[in-house]
């Protein structure tokens, strides 16, 4: 199947082959029919360049100084071209008609819109959550109802606005969004002035506006005031418009706020006017809130009546009304997308952009990428390819020439195709399950959301594979038992990533507290606040005691052993302490969000015998404050994988076993457990 994504290398368009996505539940694959364009969004994120993206995140650039600092600049450089090296897909709002299904009352065969810049794409079949979808009637106009979603958005915006019969507003901006929106006030019996700088655009909306105004005229101020309301869905970059809503607007009148304008809050006129101004978010309550979105849990309308969906839903109750066939100039077979974009460069009159999909492209669930003629003794498939498994995971095993990376596995097929590509992998896929049925594969490397760890490592025993999981083996109880079962009765090669034990740092920290008499051993975590993380979910990331706390609770057992008791205090998913009592030890782990990101993330600090080692973020060991040894950072990943791959190849016991990765991650879950984290 064909997706239209930006190559962020060149901030390009490009049409590439996909592989077809995996179903969910509470979601919905659909074959896409029609995809509205919106040109003043795509167009803006096509003409993008690198200086921008970093003028735009001056906040980021302290943290790329700290992580080179941290792990040198090469290894920066390279983290910061995987993240340029990736592709955007392009599109949100589509009609189409559903080919599986996993939503109630959404079935096989019925016509339907998607919404969502992340899931109702510029593609040929699209993976679309239950509340950004909507079945529709069959005999609606499916060009007309593939722009519902940039409808919500101009209703969204009236409804901000809140007019009421008798009132007079003004529209700045008569693009799709601003043209949509003097339909609907229109019907609504508000009057509705529009202007715009382009006459083209103004005679679109003659039929439906109470008054229409080049922006251009003299004494535009005097012909529009005054106005009760201000919808402004210009992409005003001077502030200009914001001004000249506050000139025209009666005392208490209200702006809101569509387009991406500067707001230049005038303040006299605010002040005396008392004027309002409100932001219009997207298409309704639940944009960029995963429990809506990605979970599908509705907000219940007595309290939040206009989400995204039922948005959608009035905007295609009114659309017979709104006659937009005659704002969409130009359609387009979806297989000349490449040629749109170069027209729009060109030209300057047009509005509403249709695809048209005839989708004539092969349905594959997996893209060949590239042939290996032979295959080596350890044949490789991931599942999960995020920042940790192309910044560190990858490299590391592909080194080996021993090592045939056949199989790279993501949810979203965009990604797949392009870190297939970029990593030689064989094939490009979304679905999992069909991996572990073929017999060439040796090896599986997990790196996905913590969900579905267990789900994957039960797969590879029941199947018969290696398995290299990345923590946490497990999020819950049940998860562990049941794989305590199946690898007993069936033992694989395994191992987890619990990688700091493996540090050459560690050989120091190992070597201090060797024969000591008493220790007091702290480790501070200065973890960083999440804010709607998938860690923190903790039915898919665990929360951060099971999700990252395993690692340091890992390292506190590797050091240490089994510990006579422990006892935890927390304050939140994000804050907590755990301490392991010895015969002649107390170690104590303190995790935190609360810290500044400048400082170091790691610090273990012991005390024993009247002498004290400070490790640093896992690059500076420090001893009776004189620092013994200095390097780039080394959480030993490096090192255990290389161990594993030597075992694999050798026929030797793991570097870590199962039942070792067991009794850890059995003690981080009774932590978690203790507090309902």
């Amino acid at each position: 199947m064909k997706i239209l994504v930006q190559d962020y290398k060149n901030f390009k368009p490009i049409l590439i082959d996909a592989p077809y996505p995996k179903i969910r539940e509470n979601f919905a694959i659909v074959k896409t029919l029609y995809s509205a364009i919106s040109v003043g969004t795509e167009l803006s994120r096509l003409k993008t360049n690198l200086f921008n993206i970093i003028t735009d995140r001056k906040d980021q650039i302290d943290l790329v100084i700290k992580s080179i600092k941290t792990i040198g600049i090469s290894e920066t450089f390279r983290r910061i071209i995987n993240k340029l090296n990736t592709l955007g897909p392009l599109g949100y709002s589509i009609s189409g008609i559903v080919v599986e299904s996993k939503i109630d009352g959404i079935n096989e065969g019925d016509y339907v819109i998607g919404a969502g810049g992340e899931f109702a794409l510029h593609s040929e079949y699209n993976l679309i959550p239950k509340n950004l979808i909507l079945k529709i009637p069959k005999d609606i106009n499916l060009k007309e109802a593939s722009f519902s979603t940039i409808g919500a958005i101009a209703l969204n915006s009236i409804r901000n606005a809140k007019p009421e019969i008798g009132e007079t507003f003004l529209v700045i901006g008569l693009g799709l969004i601003g043209q949509i929106v003097i339909r609907i006030l229109n019907i609504m019996n508000i009057r509705a002035i529009g202007i715009d700088i382009s006459d083209y655009k103004l005679n679109f909306a003659k039929n439906y506006a109470y008054k229409l105004y080049n922006a251009n005229e003299k004494h535009l101020i005097k012909k529009l005031y005054p106005v009760d309301g201000v919808i402004l869905c210009a992409n005003d970059k001077t502030g200009s418009a914001i001004k000249l809503a506050c000139e025209v607007l009666r005392e208490k009148g209200r702006i809101v706020v569509v387009g991406q304008s500067k707001l230049i809050i005038p303040y006299k006129e605010f002040y005396y006017k008392e004027l309002e101004v409100k932001m219009s978010r997207a298409y309704g309550a639940g944009r960029y809130d995963p429990n809506y979105e990605i979970k599908g849990i509705d907000y219940p309308e007595s309290y939040v009546k206009w989400t995204i969906n039922r948005n959608l839903l009035s905007f295609v109750e009114i659309l017979p009304k709104l006659n937009l066939s005659e704002i969409i100039t130009h359609e387009f077979e979806f297989k000349d997308a490449l040629k749109v974009y170069e027209f729009l460069k060109k030209e300057k009159n047009y509005l509403g952009i249709v695809f048209r999909y005839s989708n004539e492209s092969e349905i594959k669930k997996f893209i060949i990428v590239k042939n290996y003629n032979k295959l080596s003794k350890i044949n490789m498939a991931l599942i999960g390819a995020g920042s940790y498994a192309q910044n560190v995971l990858i490299p590391n095993f592909l080194k080996y020439k021993e090592i045939t990376p056949l199989y790279l596995i993501t949810s979203k097929p965009e990604n797949a195709i392009n870190l297939a590509k970029r990593y030689n992998f064989k094939y490009a896929g979304c679905d999992y399950e069909e991996v572990f049925k073929d017999k060439d594969v040796n090896l599986i490397v997990i790196a996905t959301p913590h969900n579905l760890h267990a789900e994957l490592v039960k797969l590879s025993i029941l199947y018969n594979k290696a398995v290299y999981v990345e923590k946490p083996l497990a999020i819950n109880l049940n998860e562990l038992e049941e794989l305590k079962e199946l690898y007993e009765k069936n033992p694989v090669h395994f191992c987890i990533g619990f990688n700091r034990r493996f540090s050459k740092l560690t050989d120091n920290v190992k070597e201090f507290i060797k024969d000591r008499k008493l220790i007091i051993f702290n480790y501070f975590i200065n973890a960083g606040s999440l804010e709607k993380h998938w860690i923190l979910d903790l039915k898919i990331g665990g929360g951060r005691i099971i999700g990252e706390g395993c690692h340091f609770i890992d390292y506190v057992l590797f050091l240490f052993k089994e510990p006579n008791y422990y006892f935890s205090n927390i304050l939140d998913n994000e804050n907590f302490t755990i301490s392991f009592r010895y015969n002649n030890a107390i170690s104590n782990i303190i995790y935190h969000s609360q810290g500044n990101k400048m400082i170091e993330k790691e610090i273990i600090r012991i005390d024993t015998d009247g002498e004290t080692l400070i490790l640093k973020d896992f690059s500076e060991v420090i001893i009776n404050n004189k620092t013994i040894l200095k390097t780039k950072q080394d959480k030993g990943q490096e090192k255990l994988i290389e161990l594993f791959i030597k075992s694999l190849l050798e026929g030797r016991e793991s570097p870590i076993s199962f039942e070792n990765a067991y009794y850890s991650s059995l003690m981080t879950i009774k932590i978690a457990n203790d507090f309902k984290i």
